[in-house]
């Protein structure tokens, strides 16, 4: 059976959420500061949470070494990778010491406590491995 629209994050405030739009769960369950990893059609993504109500979402993987970015740190308005350390910042995917190196951001919205995400489905800027600082 298909759930009815009640049944969907925002249908009582009549925003309600098309097919191409994947609930990851409760905005609670992500620390403030804090990345975590979640699954959206076959994707692995990071959803970061920099403040009560702002999160982002990225795809989870690194350009420098393709490590997970979950588990990493929200730290002045830029993701952290937990491995070396590489910054990405929360507004663009951009590396600020190198902003050849970008990371995939994805659409997100909160709505009704859930974090909602919608992939993106073309790169934001180049993601060259190759380019270093």
């Amino acid at each position: 059976m298909v759930p009815s629209n009640e049944d969907q994050p925002g249908a009582e405030s009549g925003d309600l959420i098309g097919p191409d739009w994947h609930d990851l769960g409760l905005l609670s369950d992500i620390q403030i500061g804090h990345a975590t990893y979640a699954e959206v059609a076959g994707r692995g993504v990071c959803v970061a949470r920099a403040s009560e109500s702002d999160v982002v979402i990225f795809d989870d993987a690194c350009p420098h070494a393709g490590a997970s970015l979950a588990g990493g740190r929200v730290y002045d308005q830029c993701l952290v990778c937990p491995w070396h350390a590489w910054e990405f910042r929360l507004s663009d995917g951009k590396c600020p010491d190198n902003e050849v190196i970008t990371v995939r951001k994805h659409e997100c919205r909160v709505v009704d406590g859930h974090v909602l995400c919608r992939l993106n489905g073309t790169d934001s800027g180049p993601t060259d491995p190759r380019a270093r600082f």
